[in-house]
């Protein structure tokens, strides 16, 4: 080989070296949401959400669930990096509720004790004439520094002790129901009415 073709060679190597290294060096890795927080929602696709409040019952089976896989973004973008967890529910057809909520941490750390879980409980009214459910409202509890929220390393609710518990309240905007209690390893363990009636987890 002729040093010019050498040369070349060389010069082509070290162009490849610095092009990848460019890239590497311009992303940013985000982390997949970290599997032990999936336990504040410890539920699977086909699991049901039952409530009862003494005289009736509401069956809530969860119909999506969802985590983030890790990712990565270029440090050029003005983006930060999100790892969520998410899930939902069908429509409960005695008492036409239905459950949607999700904690999102939208930077590195994710050892936030409570994490950001946010609750949208949606309400609904069945249309005779129409024959079709109508969603009348969403009541909205957030677990963040601006809401009204209390965090327990135990609490006793309907007779058992809870670990990591998060009692969240909203008393202001909310029409249906007013309060709700997770629990590290359970999920949804409470919900409270507006007129004080309180639902309790079945099966607990």
């Amino acid at each position: 080989m002729d040093m010019k073709k050498e040369s070349l060679l060389k010069f082509i190597s070290i162009l490849l070296i610095l092009v990848l290294f460019t890239f590497a060096c311009g992303k940013v890795y985000c982390p997949a949401f970290p599997a032990d927080e999936t336990d504040w929602f410890p539920y699977s696709i086909g699991d049901k959400l039952e409530f009862t409040n003494g005289f009736n019952t509401t069956i809530l089976p969860v119909v999506d669930y969802q985590i983030s896989e890790s990712y990565s973004f270029s440090k050029q973008c003005d983006c930060l990096c999100e790892a969520s967890m998410w899930f939902k529910t069908g429509i409960d057809s005695l008492n036409l509720l239905s459950i949607e909520t999700n904690i999102t941490y939208y930077y590195k750390s994710t050892d936030q004790i409570p994490p950001p879980i946010n609750i949208n409980i949606r309400w609904y009214i069945f249309d005779s004439k129409l024959g079709l459910l109508i969603p009348m409202g969403d009541d909205k509890f957030y677990c963040d520094e601006h809401s009204a929220y209390q965090y327990h390393d135990s609490l006793q609710v309907n007779g058992k002790m809870y670990s990591d518990v998060v009692d969240i309240q909203d008393n202001s905007g909310n029409f249906m129901f007013s309060g709700v209690k997770i629990a590290r390893g359970y999920g949804i363990i409470e919900l409270t009415q507006c007129d004080s009636i309180i639902w309790n987890m079945v099966n607990q």
